[in-house]
């Protein structure tokens, strides 16, 4: 907590008049990124689902969310490890997002089990993806890598003859 006030530049106090305790604080950051996400995941209706220059530009601004938010990438995983309820609510929020991807990609009326697990494996090759091109891999990696994710998403949407 000492190191989040000076990062915030307040008192220890005044971030306990506002959050309580560590797993509350923990909470709120989280729910905070994976409202940021969600936008991000709205934003996608923009995007016309055989523009691949368009859905290559918002997976690297994916990528580059990852990137401004690798800091807390180490609270993250605390707060999840800590709050066995932040699991499943980091379950439910993978859950949202593959249902926003689904609807882009016109497949949100189908109700097969086998379209929403599709879904939410693709919402965690784009996470990898992100998660990798913020941290570890080369600018080369991420030229290679971006083409075979942009694929999968095309994919997912074009197996519905109605896009």
């Amino acid at each position: 907590m000492e190191d989040i006030a000076a990062a915030a530049a307040v008192s220890r106090a005044t971030i306990y008049l506002h959050f309580p305790g560590k797993p509350v604080l923990l909470r709120a950051l989280l729910e905070e990124d994976w409202q940021q996400q969600i936008r991000l995941f709205e934003r996608l209706a923009s995007v016309h689902v055989r523009e691949v220059e368009q859905l290559s530009r918002w997976v690297l601004r994916v990528a580059e969310g990852m990137r401004r938010a690798r800091d807390s990438f180490g609270i993250h995983w605390a707060a999840l490890g800590q709050n066995p309820d932040l699991i499943m609510r980091h379950c439910e929020h993978r859950a949202e997002l593959a249902r926003l991807l689904s609807n882009w990609a016109g497949r949100g009326g189908e109700q097969a089990l086998r379209i929403a697990i599709e879904a939410e494996l693709i919402v965690a090759e784009l996470e990898h993806f992100a998660t990798a091109a913020a941290i570890v891999w080369l600018e080369e990696q991420v030229s290679v890598a971006l083409p075979m994710v942009v694929s999968r998403i095309c994919k997912f949407s074009l197996a519905n003859p109605e896009s």
